[in-house]
């Protein structure tokens, strides 16, 4: 009898310690801090619809994990520090400014004026011809006018969907519409002389 009731006593006490346990261990995963990328999952519309088309980012690694807020410089406005939190599930918030992407500037975008093709020394030299273009006013170009030479390196093509249909020197037509990357020196002439590296040539509207 007495036998039996420790054997009783000891089996309450082992589950008693295994549920304390069991139920510590619960705890536990209830307080652990969800991931950076989980917490940004859980609030992205909430920060969506403060920042709008914004770029937040994710940083992660050797302590320093946080969220960043990316805005170009002079849009870190009062209103939007107040709206933006400053912490999500434990991680910071930050409001990062940054200098706006300004495209590199296009060397001339204009029409094609005059074609000339090479004579037989020039073709020698890998020179296929040459072609005068004005540019368009409003396009920012950096030349107004540009004499340019056109080689066998010269990558000459037409937009087609979203890939490229290439084309020949022999294809280019006077009141074509271009945009000229040129390579190389430029001889600051009026108008400068230059070598093509690439010439897109736009549909015509």
């Amino acid at each position: 009898m007495r036998r039996t009731a420790v054997i009783a006593m000891l089996a309450a006490v082992t589950f008693a310690l295994v549920t304390a346990v069991t139920l510590a261990a619960c705890n536990g995963d209830k307080n652990e801090k969800m991931g950076i990328e989980q917490a940004y999952a859980k609030h992205e519309k909430e920060l969506r619809d403060i920042v709008g088309s914004a770029t937040i980012a994710i940083y992660s690694g050797q302590g320093n994990d946080r969220i960043e807020i990316q805005v170009d410089k002079g849009e870190k406005t009062a209103a939007l520090e107040a709206a933006v939190p400053d912490e999500i599930e434990g991680y910071p918030v930050v409001i990062v400014e940054q200098e706006p992407y300004k495209p590199p500037p296009i060397d001339i975008q204009g029409t094609i004026k005059k074609i000339t093709p090479s004579d037989v020394s020039g073709q020698e030299q890998g020179a296929a011809g040459s072609i005068l273009v004005v540019a368009d006013e409003t396009s920012g170009s950096t030349y107004d006018k540009a004499s340019i030479t056109i080689t066998s390196d010269t990558t000459i093509w037409r937009p087609m969907g979203e890939g490229k249909d290439f084309i020949t020197f022999a294809d280019l037509r006077e009141g074509d519409y271009v945009i000229v990357d040129l390579t190389g020196p430029v001889a600051e002439s009026y108008p400068v002389q230059a070598t093509a590296a690439d010439i897109e040539v736009m549909p015509k509207i």
